[in-house]
C-alpha cells in the first residue's frame, strides 16, 4: 500500500464515520421531530437513511465521487435547514 492509497483510505474511513455519526444523530431526534412537526421527522429519517447509504458507498466503493457529493449536498441541506429553523422558521411555524 503506498502512502496515496493510505490517506485515501484514512479520508474515505473518516467520511464514512462522520456519516455514520450524522445518520445517529438524526436518527435520535427522529421520534421528538415527528410529534412536533412530522414532516421535519420524516426529512431526518431520509437524511439518515441517505447518509448510511454515504458511509456505505464510500467503503466499498471504488471511485466514490457521487457518494463525496451526496453526502456533501445532505448535509449541507441539513445545515441550511438548521440555520433557516433558527433565523427566520420553516413553514407552519416550526422554529
Amino acid at each position: 500500500m503506498n502512502s496515496t492509497n493510505a490517506a485515501d483510505a484514512s479520508l474515505r474511513g473518516l467520511g464514512a464515520c462522520c456519516a455514520v455519526a450524522n445518520a445517529i444523530l438524526h436518527t435520535l431526534l427522529i421520534p421528538d421531530h415527528l410529534e412536533e412537526k412530522f414532516y421535519i421527522g420524516v426529512l431526518f429519517a431520509v437524511g439518515s437513511a441517505v447518509m448510511l447509504a454515504v458511509a456505505l458507498a464510500l467503503a466499498v466503493m471504488k471511485r466514490p465521487l457521487a457518494a463525496w457529493l451526496t453526502g456533501a449536498l445532505v448535509s449541507l441541506g441539513m445545515i441550511i435547514g438548521f440555520l433557516l429553523s433558527r433565523t427566520v422558521g420553516h413553514s407552519s411555524g416550526y422554529r
